[in-house]
């Protein structure tokens, strides 16, 4: 990337599991300047925007932008599944710039829809609409939320919210069985509980009957055991992933009313992506009773680019006024 011209934004995508920076110009990223940090090998965000900074050759940023896989709140953001907390004046310090913002990942990602690159989004279920329309990205990978992307004339306006820790959808005896052995565990039901890395890992103990507190199998092993159909529980279990969320997504279409579309995003998401036919995804979401017919108004997408959290940075901070 050209290291002379152009101001430059430092974007930020933490997640519970791995951290990518990199620096846009324009609102647009530098794909040469991306770089992704295992967050195990870290002790905080802030040594690892430093490291960034400091072992490449970019120029200092004029703005920085970080999307956070937790609640952010007065300007501090607080991972959900990782001891780390950023906030505005973390930012500035490490930065030198006092034009910053610490946001949800999940509303970094609804900022880049309208902006993501050619072939990154595939359709699931239904049409894809116009660009036109509330849009509405649900997110599975380390954990689980979701976020509304509102388009007025002056933009896009993207509300945070914590839906991961809502509780999970109970529409049947077996459903209530689930809740109540999670129950037993984390003292609540979440949709987080069930979809997500560790969610799969307890539906997986759930099927396979296993005692509480056993050691889970992980989540990689459940979905390669899928792959090769070596282990009824890994089926069921990915079963009931995708049938929880056929009716979260089903939930949240009918109180956001997304007629722009729903967006799935996150490695879960996208593991569990072949398999949503063969497992009734798209009966059980328009399972709704009388407004079945109404659920064909909505299209769901999968977003298959690993770094659009980082273009919805760039799109978010490049809205707020200097």
């Amino acid at each position: 990337m050209s290291h002379n011209h152009a101001p430059v934004t430092l974007v930020a995508d933490v997640g519970g599991t791995n951290t990518r920076l990199a620096l846009a110009t324009a609102g647009h990223v530098e794909q040469a300047s991306i770089m992704r940090f295992a967050n195990q090998d870290a002790y905080s965000l802030q040594s690892v925007i430093t490291r960034y900074l400091k072992d490449t050759n970019f120029p200092r940023p004029v703005a920085a932008c970080v999307a956070i896989a937790g609640p952010v709140e007065n300007g501090t953001g607080r991972l959900t599944n990782l001891n780390w907390q950023i906030t505005d004046q973390d930012l500035h310090d490490i930065t030198g710039t006092r034009h910053v913002s610490v946001i949800n990942d999940l509303q970094a990602q609804a900022h880049a829809l309208d902006d993501l690159p050619p072939g990154s989004c595939e359709t699931l279920l239904g049409v894809k609409s116009g660009i036109t329309g509330t849009k509405l990205v649900i997110g599975i990978g380390t954990g689980c939320n979701a976020a509304l992307a509102l388009t007025t004339n002056t933009g896009v306006t993207v509300s945070a919210s914590e839906t991961g820790h809502i509780a999970m959808p109970v529409r049947s005896q077996s459903d209530l069985d689930l809740a109540l052995f999670l129950r037993q565990i984390y003292g609540f039901a979440s949709v987080e509980n069930v979809l997500s890395g560790s969610g799969l890992e307890n539906l997986y103990s759930w099927h396979a009957r296993q005692a509480p507190h056993s050691p889970p199998i992980s989540a990689q092993k459940i979905m390669a055991a899928m792959a090769d159909r070596s282990d009824p529980a890994a089926v069921q279990a990915v079963q009931s992933a995708i049938q929880i969320l056929a009716y979260l997504c089903a939930d949240l279409a009918l109180v956001h009313l997304p007629f722009g579309g729903v967006y799935l995003v996150g490695g879960v998401a996208r593991a569990l992506a072949p398999y949503l036919s063969e497992f009734g995804f798209d009966t059980n979401f328009q399972d709704m009773g009388r407004f079945k017919a109404f659920m064909s108004r909505f299209s769901i997408s999968l977003v298959t680019d690993d770094y659009a959290a980082l273009i919805g940075c760039a799109k978010a901070i490049a809205s707020v006024p200097r």
